[in-house]
């Protein structure tokens, strides 16, 4: 039998965080004076120490060299941490049940939950990507893990602060404060291992940054659609041109969710210098709302006038269609045929007045605006012999037409023909 002073000893030097190797030969030396009078606490303990110098397949190697009838906590749990430093989370968690099922046999409570719901969330992400977005099981913070371990108030707000993270689904957010925890563990010597857990995480993040590239590929549900931008965005795994054109297409289906997810990231795109596509975007909101904001009866005379008017234009009935806006601005005073009022105008070489329209869109509307500084630009190039500022309308539509769905043709040897026509006339 070996005494319990040994045991007392191995035991405090395996709950502290780190190792100094003095500590270890000490630690390593007493070890093996236990090795023919209890050779599963000798192999178990001594795997233990191998995790510690991250000697993980050493450890391995030793816990499977055990002969037991009946496997204890500490042989599933050290399994359960080298499977997750080998990258294996589905091993790593039937490890850590078989772990929790022994403890519950010997009527204690495991307290491993963020680990389970972290290698959940990866067996979900693998197994079904969209499942992981719309299936959202949070954790309370009356669920503990490690707490009976924590006395440090800073501590405690912090593992707070983690499950929340975890529940948004924030990974960056939850790394930050697993550091910040762990400079608290380090200057205590507590005996609490976030390691794992922050090695999990690092593993959705891979396993993310391979799917949401493939899952914005598809015609999503609004809400998903949503939901995968903001995991992305919290995440760093998504650009900002990206995310531009994944939130316009948002707006497209649902201008409200496309709204909200604007208004999380709107400081970060000002602040990158994004703000043409952003004020172009809250544009776009503007006008759907102003849509909403139309009476039924409205709204009826909005879908016919503009599909009427489409027709009239492929048939190149130009005052046909310009009558036709005409009345759809009468009686719904929406911004958007201000817009078609002003290409109307330009069809029919009436600039002056073109342009008055067109820059009554500009004040209110946004789903044409592309379009609307395109025509303007045509307008400025027959009147004007001002370069530099036909060159800034020109950058400013390629700007919004880079991210936007809508193809438009900016071709700036075509508007300058157009103005070498002009001086020909």
């Amino acid at each position: 039998m070996i005494d319990y002073k040994t045991k007392n000893l191995l035991k405090a030097l395996l709950k502290q965080k780190y190792i100094s190797k003095e500590e270890y030969h000490k630690a390593y030396k007493t070890l093996e004076k236990c090795k023919e009078k209890d050779k599963e606490f000798y192999y178990t303990n001594k795997a233990k120490f191998l995790i510690t110098q991250k000697r993980y397949k050493e450890a391995k190697r030793i816990l499977l060299q055990i002969e037991q009838e009946e496997n204890k906590p500490s042989f599933y749990y050290s399994l359960y941490k080298i499977s997750i430093y080998e990258k294996n989370i589905t091993k790593a968690y039937m490890y850590l049940l078989d772990y929790c099922k022994v403890m519950i046999k010997k009527l204690k409570i495991p307290n491993v939950l963020l680990p389970i719901v972290l290698m959940e969330q990866y067996k979900s992400l693998c197994k079904n990507p969209i499942s992981f977005f719309t299936e959202n099981e949070e954790i309370s913070n009356h669920n503990e893990f490690n707490i009976y371990e924590i006395k440090d108030k800073q501590l405690l707000s912090i593992y707070y602060q983690i499950i929340n993270n975890i529940n948004q689904k924030d990974y960056q957010e939850t790394k930050y404060q697993i550091e910040e925890a762990t400079e608290i563990i380090e200057k205590y010597q507590l005996p609490i291992d976030f390691d794992e857990i922050y090695s999990i995480i690092e593993q959705i993040e891979i396993k993310l940054k391979e799917e949401i590239p493939n899952l914005l590929k598809d015609d999503l549900e609004s809400n998903i659609h949503k939901f995968i931008l903001e995991v992305a965005y919290k995440n760093h795994l998504i650009d900002y041109e990206s995310l531009l054109r994944e939130i316009n297409k948002l707006i497209k289906k649902d201008y409200k969710l496309g709204k909200n997810i604007l208004e999380q990231v709107k400081y970060d795109l000002q602040e990158k210098n994004y703000r043409v596509e952003l004020n172009y975007l809250q544009r776009k909101i503007n006008e759907k709302q102003l849509y909403e904001e139309l009476t039924e009866e409205q709204q009826k005379i909005y879908h016919t006038v503009i599909r009427n008017g489409n027709g009239y234009y492929k048939e190149r009935k130009t005052k046909s269609f310009y009558k036709e806006y005409l009345i759809g601005k009468e009686k719904t005073n929406h911004p958007i045929f201000d817009y078609y009022i002003g290409k109307s105008l330009y069809k029919m070489h009436d600039y002056e007045n073109s342009e008055k329209y067109l820059l009554k869109y500009l004040k209110t509307g946004g789903e044409k605006l592309p379009k609307a500084l395109l025509y303007l630009e045509c307008i400025k190039c027959k009147n004007l012999k001002n370069e530099e500022k036909h060159n800034i309308g020109i950058h400013y539509i390629e700007k919004l037409n880079s991210f936007d769905g809508e193809s438009i043709s900016i071709n700036k040897t075509r508007i300058k023909s157009n103005k070498r026509k002009t001086k020909k006339r």
